[in-house]
């Protein structure tokens, strides 16, 4: 099975570094993902708590054992698939800098010391998340939208700068179905959404990290 759609990622510099693609997975792939949710009973509350509604999460990377053994398999493959060597070049090498305010993603970074996890996230809207940085443990994180009711871009993300104490949106990033934002963490990537119509938002979280903090990722 071919996972990508093959489309080219579309970067942008404002407010920070981050690109999307649309659409990301194949079609194929991607109905067999909406395919492998796994019921909301094996979903667990998240304690985010910055958080204001509430959250839900599965990491399939992780739990696949709870999953059908056809489900289970999926997610292991797709899983194998973003660790690999070629799958993390592909989306961290565009983002190396030497900027200092960049220092993460310095040129040459080495990822062969990366890893990837699995995260699948439903959220029951109205939902406030504030801007926010990702934990300095992640590297690089690809948003998938997975838009399981059909409710196109009001549960968009939004891309936040900052001055002192104060945010201003810069750019929202449609929530269209297997459409997927790349956002490498830097000290600037302030992210975040006020989801206000009724329903879920669904999404996986793919992210990239040092292999050697694993069990700080959440």
């Amino acid at each position: 099975m071919v996972i990508l759609s093959g489309n080219k990622p579309q970067y942008g510099q404002r407010p920070f570094p981050h690109a999307t693609i649309n659409p990301f997975f194949t079609q194929e792939t991607y109905q067999t993902l909406l395919d492998a949710i796994p019921p909301k009973e094996l979903y667990c509350r998240d304690s985010y708590h910055k958080q204001d509604g509430l959250r839900y999460s599965f990491w399939p990377s992780r739990e696949n054992h709870m999953l059908s053994p056809e489900h289970s398999l999926f997610w292991a493959k797709l899983h194998e698939y973003f660790c690999s060597r070629e799958t993390i070049e592909s989306f961290i090498t565009p983002f190396t800098t030497d900027t200092k305010r960049d220092a993460v993603l310095r040129t040459n970074f080495d990822t062969s010391t990366l890893a990837a996890s699995l995260r699948l996230v439903r959220e029951y809207c109205p939902f406030v998340l504030p801007p926010h940085i990702d934990m300095p443990t992640k590297v690089l994180v690809v948003l998938v939208y997975l838009d399981t009711e059909r409710r196109r871009e009001s549960n968009g993300t939004t891309l936040y700068s900052k001055n002192r104490s104060e945010f201003t949106p810069v750019k929202v990033i449609p929530y269209h179905p297997n459409a997927a934002l790349l956002t490498p963490r830097t000290s600037h990537s302030w992210h975040g959404g006020e989801w206000k119509k009724e329903g879920t938002r669904d999404t996986l979280h793919i992210y990239y990290f040092q292999k050697d903090r694993l069990g700080h990722i959440t």
